[in-house]
This record gives structure tokens, sequence and C-alpha cells, in this order.
């Protein structure tokens, strides 16, 4: 597709992004600016397909973090690919990269090199450890679990009794998503900086460091106050306040809630039907771990109102009486309840093939300029020949890159969806 063609939508319409990197911390704050209508161009390796690909996931992570985009498989090793790709930076505004730090500068692509092209460019790298430190840290390889490992969050997400045992990984990549949220934020801050002073600037986004700034409390708590880690895995991962927690309900499901604040506890009273010797007046928490007031009472209290009460009576009756509480969501309950439907939470696109994926539709939702979705993940390399059009090159030599394989194309595998969705497609505009 040529960037004549490109829809007209968004509040980041007429932005053009470039990005190189696998996996998900490079790709994904470039998908969401996609989404905002961003011109967003990925820059595939040559030869190896991403492993968004070809994972576990059957090309669905790859539909969701890929759609909206351009993309050209260059070899960007090879001296005419470093001029097609010297060439898009001249009129990008937000280049991102995800790779071991240095390699671009080592690459002969260094920042003061692009600078020289693009002067007013924003540049993200992103990396395990970042792009300077100790050496032997810096040219390190990382995916999400190493993040995780390094930056402390797998140390909190251990077995409470023995934090030596039983490590392991929190779920869904969260050393990559946390650092592609930096990268999004770094890269637009970079561009606003740049239209004030006609300058670029470089952001050093480590996994580990991203970690550390997302962690809440958790560190700060053994740092400053020398407490004992408790960890995500403890039951009480709520550091002992009462009604802060999971509780099983009379169907089986859980709901979550939390007892925080005068007014709460002033309702979930009213609720329980307890006086002051179970929720004293005026307190805006109790404790479950020795300190005073004791919420044991209270604590006990709830677990017998949740075991006599569906999750859905109990999520309705604690929310009409002030009470932050939801059941926690499955899956396979989120396509048809109906804030989901309300807000079109959920959506279907096409993929390239024609077939329909269900995913997450754009977040946020703008009420000016909304995003949309008008583009499922292209193939390998799709667009090669019409960016390089873009670029300024003629059709005999496009047609000779291709032959000395400068650039490449490969047609991937159709993604497996599931033929229907709540009976029909719902705003698959993203709109």
């Amino acid at each position: 597709m040529r960037r004549s063609e490109l829809p007209h939508f968004g509040v980041l319409e007429g932005l053009r992004v470039v990005y190189s990197g696998s996996s998900i911390a490079s790709p994904y704050g470039p998908s969401l600016m996609a989404d905002m209508g961003a011109d967003v161009i990925w820059i595939e390796h040559y030869k190896n397909a991403d492993i968004q690909r070809t994972g576990t996931s059957y090309g669905y992570v790859a539909e969701q973090d890929r759609r909206n985009q351009r993309t050209i498989s260059l070899n960007t090793y090879s001296d005419e690919g470093k001029e097609i790709f010297k060439r898009m930076i001249k009129d990008t505004d937000i280049f991102i990269e995800g790779s071991r730090g240095g390699q671009w500068e080592r690459h002969g692509l260094g920042d003061d090199v692009l600078w020289e092209i693009n002067p007013k460019l924003s540049i993200v790298h992103i990396s395990g450890f970042g792009q300077y430190g100790d050496p032997e840290y810096v040219k390190r390889a990382s995916y999400d679990p190493i993040g995780q490992a390094f930056g402390g969050l797998m140390y909190a997400n251990s077995d409470p009794e023995n934090h030596d045992e039983k490590v392991l990984p929190v779920m869904g990549m969260m050393a990559d998503y946390y650092a592609a949220y930096f990268a999004a934020f770094s890269g637009l801050s970079g561009y606003i900086h740049a239209q004030k002073t006609g300058k670029g600037e470089s952001f050093d986004i480590s996994q580990y460091e991203s970690i550390i700034r997302g962690m809440n409390h958790l560190n700060m708590d053994i740092w400053n106050l020398n407490r004992t880690m408790a960890s995500f895995a403890d039951h009480d991962r709520n550091s002992g306040t009462a009604g802060y927690n999971s509780f099983r309900c009379k169907d089986g499901q859980q709901i979550y809630m939390l007892a925080l604040g005068g007014g709460v506890m002033k309702g979930l009273a009213k609720l329980l039907d307890v006086g002051p010797d179970v929720i004293p007046d005026g307190v805006g928490l109790l404790f479950i771990d020795g300190r005073q007031p004791d919420g044991h009472k209270m604590e006990r209290r709830i677990i017998e109102y949740c075991a006599q009460h569906t999750a859905e009576e109990v999520e309705k009756e604690m929310n009409e009486y002030g009470i932050p509480c939801s059941r926690v969501m499955r899956f396979e309950d989120m396509l048809t309840h109906p804030h989901y439907l309300a807000r079109e939470s959920i959506t279907h696109w096409e993929t390239k093939d024609g077939t329909q994926v269900i995913g997450s539709n754009v977040v946020p939702k703008c009420k000016n300029n909304p995003g949309r979705i008008w583009r499922g993940c292209p193939n390998k390399g799709q667009d090669n020949n019409d960016i390089l059009a873009d670029l300024g090159y003629s059709e005999e030599e496009i047609k000779e890159l291709n032959e000395k394989q400068i650039v490449t194309f490969k047609e991937t595998m159709p993604v497996q969806v599931r033929k229907e969705f709540n009976g029909e497609i719902i705003n698959p505009e993203g709109n």
C-alpha cells in the first residue's frame, strides 16, 4: 500500500513511525499509535520470520499487535538496505528499535548518523539492560522472563515461604509490555520536544528498569522500611488488609473486593449487618496481620456472606453499597457481558486471507477523532514495492532490489480463528 492510499483518521494522523524488532516490546508501542491513525512501517528481518508469526499463538498476537501497519522485509546489513533505511528515516518522526544494547551503533546506524539525516527524529532504544552500564550486561540478550528475573518481578511472584523456590515469571509478558508503554510515551515525548526545539532526542529503555518503575510499593517497602517480602503468590498479598482479596462465592466463582476508606467500611457494615464490634465506627481499613484494630472478624463475615450468594449477587449488592468489587472475569464470559458489548471492548477484523479474528478493540476511545482497525497483520514484506516507490525508487530499481533479495516477500500462514463471535461482527471498523 502506498502512503497516499492510507485511510485518514485518528489523533495521530500524519505521524510517521518506523520500528524494528521482534516479539512484543518494540512492536507494541507503534501498534497503539497505528490504531490512532499514525503511518507505521514495520521493518522485518529479511530472512527470519518474527516469532509472533510462528509461535504457539497461531498468529493471534501478530494480528492484534501488527494490525494497521505497513511492512518491509529489508536486509539492513547490506549497503543497499542501509540506504533504503536512511531514506525512510529522512521523513520519519519516531524510530523505535528493540535489540541488544548498542547494536544499531555497531551497525553503523547510531543516533548521530540518524540525526545527520533527520535532526528532529525521536529515537527509542529498547533492550534488556540498556545502552550503557556494565559492558557485560549491556551486550546480553533478553526476552520478557529475563527482564522479570533481573528486575525483581519474578522474585515478587515466588513462593512466599521460600523465595528461592518455585520461581516463575508473571504471565502476560509484563517486562515487554511495561517497556513498550514507556517506548510509546518516550517516542511521542521526543516528537513534541522536536516540534518545539527542532532537535530530536534519544531514549534508552531497559526491560528491567521498566519493571522496577512499575512495581508500586513492593521494592520500596524493602529498601526503605526493611520489610520482609511477602510476594504476589502469598494469599495475603494485600499486605494484611482485611477485605482486600478474592473470595469464593456460592456458585464457585470468585469476586475481588477492596474494603478501603471510611465510606466503604460504613457501607460494608450495613451490607453484612454487623456492628462496631466487627467494624468499628470511623475506621478506613482493618488489618489481619496483628496490627490493631483486628480485622479477622470482618474477614470471616465476608467469607460467610460470599459463601451464601452467587458472584453476580455479591458484585451487584456490594456495588450498591459503594464497595469496590468485581467478579473475576473469565475470558469466555467477556464475549457476552453487557458492559463489554456496550463499549465494544472486543471486536472483529479481517485477516489478510479474509477471515475474521477476535481481539481487543482500539484503546483508548477518543471522542472527536476515534481510532479504527482498517487492516490486519500484513504478509512478510507485503508492502515492499509500495514503500520503495514512495521513497523514489524506479520500477527497474525495485525489480533489482527484489532479485538481489535486499527486500524479500513471504506469504504467511493463515490465522486459526473462530467462525462466530456472539453470532455477529461487532463494529469491525473499531470506531
